[in-house]
């Protein structure tokens, strides 16, 4: 585990920042499991109706696990998807070794392989009637990409760290599949690609982290901007509206920010920081408070606690501007308090993208709850109400120097 740190520690001298690997898919004890996957890939995309549709990949996957108390575990796994859709015919295979090999220096990578009836397939049989001969070559046209990251993630009581480097490289790919096509044919540009993963985790897991998942937002990859500095956001956070009792009212309210902030050297700058809270009241007596409204709120009234893994939000509502000239029917004024409680997953790294003469360097945090326990108070109904619901906040900080140019930016 101390060698696994100072890695991370080496590591992060030059890039950090990471996909999530979350503590449900990694539970152990104090020195938990670790796993190391390399990846080798090439693919072949066309969308030009003149030739034909056709995307094709191909990776081997090789992944090394160790758990401890348990012998380590070694898996390897060559897989081939092709989709021709002006065929309508499909099919996912695996390779045997030998039939796919790519370059390590991703100068060049070959698939050579015949789809038949003992070939053994990924999940069932394809729609690509067999026998079927592929010889795919790429030669590398460059330039080499590199996208590296590391992280930190935890939840509760687990902790997972992931150091990732991503290569890729622009191709020339020769392709021949008969008897669906005629002569072979060249697709410029195509794809070669490596990526090495490791990830260490530590603690063990709290099943309260294992939610249906945290919904997506701002991830670790920087992007293309002009030379500058940059931070984009947002957060959300719901109150699904229902009650268990008919009699009562339920209330249901999105919470949702969005943040933009661009400043490239020589300007123009821009910023747009705005949050919104919708709010929803269906109530069963006719006499009491129902209806809908959109505001546009201070950001201030909504917070995220990560040492209380809890978020609230107090406003009052009462002139506030409506949602694009969305018409209230609520009542005004109204103060809304709501709370969420739950595991809270918090993800932080710095990830780094270089190409040419260009780097781009994020420093980001993502926040979020796959299922909170939530409270809301409105002050029109006599009761608060309890319910579940969900958050996330995504936050990134970008900057950026260099020239994005065309071969960086249209990758195969």
């Amino acid at each position: 585990m101390r060698n696994f740190r100072l890695l991370l520690a080496a590591c992060a001298l030059v890039a950090l920042g990471s996909i999530w690997i979350g503590p449900a898919a990694l539970a152990a004890g104090d020195d938990g499991p670790s796993t190391h996957t390399t990846t080798m890939r090439a693919d072949v995309n066309v969308f030009d109706p003149t030739l034909t549709d056709l995307n094709l990949n191909v990776s081997h996957v090789h992944t090394v696990t160790r758990n401890p108390g348990a012998p380590t575990s070694v898996t390897d796994q060559t897989m081939l998807n092709l989709f021709i859709p002006s065929a309508s015919a499909s099919a996912c295979v695996l390779l045997a070794p030998g039939q796919f090999a790519v370059d390590p220096a991703l100068h060049s990578a070959a698939l050579h392989v015949v789809i038949d009836s003992t070939t053994p397939t990924c999940y069932g049989p394809g729609s690509l009637l067999p026998p079927t001969t592929l010889d795919v070559t790429w030669a590398a046209t460059g330039p080499i990409e590199i996208f590296r990251n590391i992280s930190h993630g935890s939840c509760s009581t687990s902790s997972t760290d992931t150091v990732s480097t991503d290569t890729g490289n622009n191709a020339v790919a020769t392709v021949s599949i008969s008897p669906e096509f005629g002569a072979p044919f060249t697709v410029n540009p195509s794809g070669i690609g490596s990526n090495d993963t490791r990830s260490q985790t530590t603690g063990v897991a709290d099943p309260a982290c294992n939610g249906p998942g945290v919904p997506g937002g701002i991830g670790p990859f920087p992007g293309f901007h002009p030379t500058g500095k940059y931070e984009f956001g947002s957060s959300q956070a719901d109150v699904f509206g229902f009650s268990p009792d008919p009699t009562l009212p339920s209330v249901g309210l999105t919470v949702f920010q969005n943040i933009s902030i661009s400043n490239p050297r020589g300007g123009p700058s821009s910023s747009s920081i705005q949050m919104t809270l919708g709010l929803s009241i269906n109530n069963p007596d006719p006499t009491g408070v129902s209806g809908f409204g959109c505001y546009v709120i201070d950001p201030s009234t909504f917070a995220i606690s990560t040492a209380t893994s809890s978020a609230s939000l107090h406003v009052v509502l009462n002139a506030q501007p409506s949602c694009n000239g969305l018409t209230s029917t609520l009542p005004l004024p109204l103060t809304v308090d709501a709370t969420w409680t739950g595991a809270l997953l918090v993800q932080q790294g710095t990830a780094k993208l270089t190409c040419l003469d260009y780097s781009a360097q994020s420093n980001y945090t993502s926040e979020g709850m796959g299922i909170a326990n939530t409270s809301v108070t409105v002050s029109a109904l006599p009761t608060s109400f309890t319910s579940q619901g969900d958050l996330f906040a995504n936050d990134s900080k970008i900057q950026a120097k260099g020239t994005a140019q065309l071969p960086c930016t249209s990758r195969g």
